[in-house]
């Protein structure tokens, strides 16, 4: 058995190594977190945005195209929650009214996850053009939804989680349009019908 000593000293060198592994996920980088509150302020629910980068940032400094990635992750996978959520209220929904108004969101959100896989694999190709085309059109879908979701019942789940949607193509959108200023030629910018210039 080792001498108290030894023990002690195991103890000494280990510490900063724990309290660093504690802490480093405490640790917030400023340029991100002002990135993040600058865009956070400007959608409808800053705290639903603000909590969205901070649960799901890849490491604390990351950057404009990392949190771009961040909304279009987050908003394929909110779309697919509210899809599935959508599908068990029309199966559970008896009343032919409101079964037509899931009908109606849940063939929306059929596009907005279409659309929002191709924002994936558009960002992945650097392709903010196609990003922006796409992502601008997962707007009227939520919008439309959300329009025909305002009944009672369990849809005040689904009227909540639209909201949340709107909030996040937002957030991809306006992230999007600013990656693309940074990164696409700009030629591209301002005659699109260019191609690659």
């Amino acid at each position: 058995m080792g001498s108290p000593h030894c023990c002690l000293l195991l103890v000494f060198l280990l510490a900063p190594v724990i309290l660093f592994n504690l802490v480093r996920p405490s640790v917030k980088d400023e340029a991100t977190q002002a990135l993040i509150k600058k865009l956070c302020h400007q959608t409808a629910d800053y705290a639903y945005c603000s909590d969205v980068f901070n649960q799901h940032l890849p490491s604390p400094t990351t950057d404009v195209v990392g949190l771009t990635q961040v909304a279009v992750s987050q908003s394929l996978l909110h779309a697919s929650n509210t899809s599935i959520l959508i599908h068990k209220l029309m199966g559970a929904e008896t009343e032919e009214t409101k079964r037509d108004i899931y009908k109606i969101c849940q063939e929306g959100y059929s596009v907005v996850m279409d659309l929002f896989v191709q924002a994936d694999l558009s960002l992945a190709k650097r392709d903010y053009k196609d990003m922006v085309d796409g992502v601008s059109k997962s707007q009227r879908p939520v919008n439309d939804c959300g329009s025909k979701a305002q009944i009672d019942g369990q849809a005040g789940q689904l009227s909540e989680m639209n909201r949340q949607m709107g909030v996040l193509v937002n957030m991809a959108l306006k992230l999007i349009l600013q990656t693309s200023i940074k990164y696409m030629p700009l030629c591209l910018l301002i005659s699109p019908d260019i191609g690659n210039c």
